[in-house]
């Protein structure tokens, strides 16, 4: 190898372990789901051998559509403890990314691309702090899938090669697996891919049409798991065909929000700045890249969406909104710039990236901090007990996403005491564990559902929950503003 190419690689590998290092510095990651997650892949990992998990939950072993995490944690958990089975799954996902944005840029650009390593530190973008994890998944391999196709559409115009399209079968498939919408990107792709060959080359190339059958088998999937009674699939009777344009607009800001906007505001300026440069300096040049395409597809797809198209879903509209961002900073047409200007953008992107993984790893120790302080109090909890959370809503989002990093820590306790958490998610369709009799729960608490509980965890509790509490609880203690209560003995 020599030596510049090199120095390369080991200065990428040094980025990759500066990226990767939040996730290993602190006890605790203080992803908004996470623990809900990771309490589901301890239920996973000792389901068959627990007759007292089984007693509580059901495994659903179908092949469902939102699975990234759910497969491959529990095969770690076999030679791994549960934080480290996790942490080592996030990292998989980090370098998957990584690598993923390298090899697109390369089918993409015919070359490897500094821009490539720009977008590395999107990882730790909006979605990954509210702890979507099995959609980070699928739109990790979704970037891979993507990678491959451009791949193969351009180097199979001469001689097919079966090894590839086999692979893009599989890729389809795990894309599928790992979360519905990561395969809906695949579709989206291909789909633009043929519009584009329509548009410019007024045929659709064999390559391509071969590469389209590879969709097929997830198509028959999902259609079979519907009409064996899936109920997380999509149902339009269920839709909400309703367009708020002010905060899709709104959104085009929170994909690099972290968890308090001052923090974030040089960042976003220095990103917004560098974005604005660059289209201005595209308009001497001509938009040709293959890269427009799916971007303009991916882009659409979260503008025309309604909002929360799906009930049983969290922002389908949004999901799409990463990878469209990933395609269309390939498709900036950069050839004429000047090494000086390379150099100048790149050293600001670094430095808005660098300014916000500092905020977010300071964040990210403050919060697991307190989750190790809210651990610490609910170990009063006795083995099995049944505990209700209750918690406020925040319409601050900086507030609420570092509400949900702390809300969740109770999840922890059904690993560490299998305590019952009503709020666990283990939603028919959506997750394989299941609750045998499906308890009633609302994140505010009612009174006639929190009667059935010996224990109450609370963060600002509604007037009327709060006077109950007081009325009919002893608090056993406070940690990070969440209050423990138990019952009084009548």
């Amino acid at each position: 190898m020599p030596r510049v190419k090199y120095d390369r690689f080991l200065l990428a590998l040094a980025l990759l372990a500066l990226l990767a290092a939040p996730i290993w510095l602190y006890p605790y990651v203080p992803l908004a789901a996470y623990p809900n997650h990771l309490a589901r892949m301890e239920i996973l990992s000792f389901y068959d051998r627990s007759p007292e998990l089984q007693a509580i939950y059901i495994h659903d072993r179908r092949l469902l559509p939102d699975l990234g995490m759910d497969l491959v944690v529990p095969l770690l958990r076999q030679y791994f403890s549960l934080a480290v089975s996790g942490k080592l799954f996030l990292t998989s996902l980090l370098v998957m990314y990584c690598a993923g944005s390298v090899a697109l840029g390369a089918a993409l650009l015919g070359r490897l691309s500094l821009r490539s390593v720009l977008l590395w530190p999107a990882f730790y973008n909006s979605t990954l702090l509210w702890g979507l994890i099995n959609y980070v998944t699928g739109v990790c391999v979704f970037i891979l899938w993507a990678a491959l196709l451009i791949y193969t559409v351009n180097k199979d115009l001469r001689r097919p090669d079966p090894a590839r399209y086999a692979l893009l079968l599989i890729g389809a498939v795990v894309c599928y697996v790992a979360h519905l919408t990561a395969f809906a990107m695949c579709c989206v792709t291909w789909g633009m891919l043929v519009l584009r060959s329509l548009a410019v080359e007024r045929r659709v190339a064999m390559p391509l049409l071969l590469c389209g059958t590879t969709l097929i088998l997830p198509i028959v999937l999902y259609a079979h798991l519907s009409m064996s009674g899936h109920s997380g699939a999509v149902d339009p009777t269920r839709f909400s065909f309703g367009w708020a344009w002010n905060r899709k607009i709104a959104h085009l800001g929170m994909f690099t929000r972290g968890y308090q906007w001052r923090q974030d505001l040089i960042p976003t300026l220095l990103l917004a700045t560098a974005f604005g440069y660059c289209c201005l300096r595209a308009r001497r040049s001509p938009w040709l890249s293959t890269a427009l395409w799916p971007a303009a597809g991916l882009f659409a797809a979260w503008l025309l969406l309604p909002e929360n198209a799906n009930t049983d879903t969290w922002g389908v509209d949004l999901r799409f909104y990463w990878p469209a961002w990933v395609f269309l900073v390939f498709a900036f047409p950069a050839s004429v710039w000047s090494a000086g200007e390379k150099r100048v953008l790149a050293t600001a992107i670094f430095l808005a990236w660098g300014l916000r993984l500092a905020a977010l790893s300071e964040n990210w120790k403050q919060l697991s901090r307190s989750s190790a302080d809210m651990i610490a109090l609910l170990d009063q909890l006795p083995e099995g007990a049944r505990l209700y959370p209750v918690r406020g809503l925040d319409s601050n989002p900086d507030a609420e996403k570092r509400m949900m990093a702390l809300s969740h820590v109770v999840e922890y306790e059904v690993v560490r005491r299998r305590i019952f958490d009503p709020a666990l998610y283990t939603f028919p369709g959506g997750q394989p564990i299941l609750f045998r009799s499906r308890p009633r729960y609302r994140q505010q608490g009612t009174l006639e559902q929190i009667a059935d509980y010996e224990y109450v965890w609370s963060s600002e509790p509604s007037a009327e929950i709060r006077d109950y509490l007081h009325a009919h609880t002893v608090p056993l203690g406070e940690a990070s503003g969440f209050v423990l209560w138990r019952r009084r003995t009548e």
